[in-house]
């Protein structure tokens, strides 16, 4: 799969494999990284989503794809080498339309990007603006009910999320 400076996971871990590398441990050593990488920025990223979105409680308003680049040492070490706030969703190649079609098809399923999720948010932002208009008010929850909310919001993006991955995998 692929060529020249772009090939497939599977192809690089197919060459490693036949020249008696582990891969199961290089796999487990990069899905670490990449862990600890998004835990460094995560307290950030959310606080931006937060102040940008403070009604928003489902976290689906907006979603970020990063693009990891990952050098191996002589002794398969991964070493990110940089995380890609913009990734090149260029398709130069019919193996890049085909990787980059995948990647870009799961994320919005993994996210709930369809026309029904849609049509719901707009139906219940439009009985919110109604119920505003007629009452006059704007009712906000407490902090602990938010909370509560996001809590079980997150329980039941999880699960639905799970079921949707796909060939990619859940690493936290």
């Amino acid at each position: 799969d692929g060529g020249g400076h772009k090939r497939s996971m599977s192809s690089i871990f197919s060459l490693i494999k036949e020249r008696g590398g582990d891969v199961n441990k290089l796999w487990r050593t990069i899905k670490q990284s990449v862990v600890k990488t998004i835990c460094s920025v995560q307290p950030i990223l959310n606080h931006i989503y937060q102040t940008s979105q403070p009604e928003d409680l489902t976290g689906r308003m907006c979603f970020e794809i990063l693009g990891f680049d990952i050098i191996l040492t002589e002794s398969l070490e991964p070493i990110i080498l940089e995380v890609n706030h913009g990734p090149s969703l260029n398709t130069d190649t019919p193996f890049d339309n085909r990787i980059k079609s995948a990647m870009l098809q799961n994320s919005f399923e993994i996210i709930g990007i369809d026309i029904e999720n849609r049509h719901s948010i707009m139906d219940e932002q439009k009985v919110k603006f109604e119920k505003r208009m007629r009452e006059g008010k704007n009712v906000r929850m407490t902090p602990e009910e938010k909370q509560r909310l996001r809590e079980s919001i997150v329980t039941e993006n999880d699960n639905r999320i799970k079921g949707k991955c796909r060939n990619y995998e859940m690493i936290y």
